[in-house]
């Protein structure tokens, strides 16, 4: 269960950057867990490896999102990170959660100079 910080960082809109199909990975649990626990809102899996996650179709970038996003949350390796967050910064997205693994300094100094909130260290599923 997600605490109360981490519902008041989840309102609105978000898109996962790394969700998965394949049931072992975190990019599917941690999908999984936010439509669970968040089922009013509009969750996007992004990948452009799969079609879909849990029946929620996949987006191959954020340049094929439409939507208004409020939190993106990163589940990639933080080599690719920059690049996704110089267009989620286009998009205007505010919030940035970094899944263990998915941030380095380069990219929370990146969030910090562009006013990004961002939670880093902090795994959705151990909430």
């Amino acid at each position: 269960m997600l605490t109360s910080m981490t519902n008041q960082f989840f309102t609105g809109s978000i898109a996962v950057v790394g969700a998965t199909d394949t049931t072992d990975r975190f990019g599917y649990k941690v999908f999984k867990s936010l439509i669970q626990q968040f089922p009013q809102q509009l969750i996007i899996p992004i990948n452009p490896n799969c079609d879909s996650v849990l029946e929620h179709p996949c987006r191959n970038s954020l340049d094929d999102i439409t939507e208004e996003i409020d939190t993106l949350v990163m589940i990639v390796n933080p080599t690719i990170g920059k690049a996704i967050l110089q267009k989620a910064l286009e998009k205007e997205i505010k919030k940035i959660w970094f899944q263990p693994g998915a941030d380095n300094q380069e990219l929370t100094e990146f969030c910090e100079k562009n006013n990004l909130q961002y939670s880093s260290g902090v795994c959705l599923l151990f909430m």
